[in-house]
């Protein structure tokens, strides 16, 4: 009999993903301001329609955030031998703050692009990575961190921070990403003023790996 995690890896293994075609990704469209007023798209190469990363209203604020800068798109492979897209773009309005949207494409029925991920978003001082972790699920395990950071005088905001860790796994009922964790970090880590890049997740790797086998 199956335990209910034994249960959900059986059933993600049996949740079947084409591979992804050939694509192209195009950047969105700015203002004379170079602040972003579309979206960055994701196309199947001959097909249409194109995948457009979704603005995003922050609650009670005016600001539409539309993510067209730095488009990256990666071809992640799967067990099953399909393959899924993380697809990216970033918003930013002329300052050294910006904001990344992240996707989770797959190439569904009759050519649909899906998006299996909740919103997700990291700020320039948070980073990503994805995972393989079968004793969790035969999908890829998406993880990101970004800093957790209120400003205070005795911590500015190019200071080493808390970082907050979020973890997001296939949930083969829904048949898209849920978080399944979300933790602050212990210890503090470099920001971008001390270093070239953010380096979190590899660290907090054994610490993420223990509370999902919790």
């Amino acid at each position: 009999m199956f335990t209910s995690l034994a249960a959900v890896r059986f059933a993600a293994a049996f949740f079947a993903v084409a591979a992804f075609p050939p694509f192209t990704v195009q950047p969105g469209k700015t203002d004379a301001d170079g602040i972003p007023t579309t979206s960055a798209t994701l196309c199947v190469t001959g097909e249409e329609p194109c995948f457009p990363l979704l603005r995003f209203k922050a609650p009670n604020s005016q600001i539409e955030y539309f993510f067209a800068l730095k488009p990256a798109a990666e071809k992640i492979p799967l067990e099953s031998g399909g393959s899924l897209i993380l697809f990216s773009a970033s918003y930013n309005a002329g300052g050294s703050e910006s904001l990344t949207r992240l996707a989770l494409v797959e190439y569904g029925d009759k050519g649909r692009l899906i998006d299996l991920l909740p919103d997700v978003f990291i700020s320039e001082q948070g980073e990503r990575q994805i995972w393989k972790v079968s004793e969790i699920s035969s999908m890829p395990v998406l993880v990101t961190a970004d800093a957790n950071w209120n400003p205070s005088p005795e911590e500015t905001r190019l200071a080493p921070h808390l970082f907050n860790v979020w973890v997001y796994v296939f949930d083969a009922k829904t048949g898209k990403y849920a978080k399944r964790l979300q933790y602050v970090t212990s210890k503090k880590y470099p920001s971008l003023d001390d270093v070239d890049a953010i380096n979190v997740i590899e660290p907090e790797r054994a610490t993420i790996l223990q509370k999902l086998k919790t």
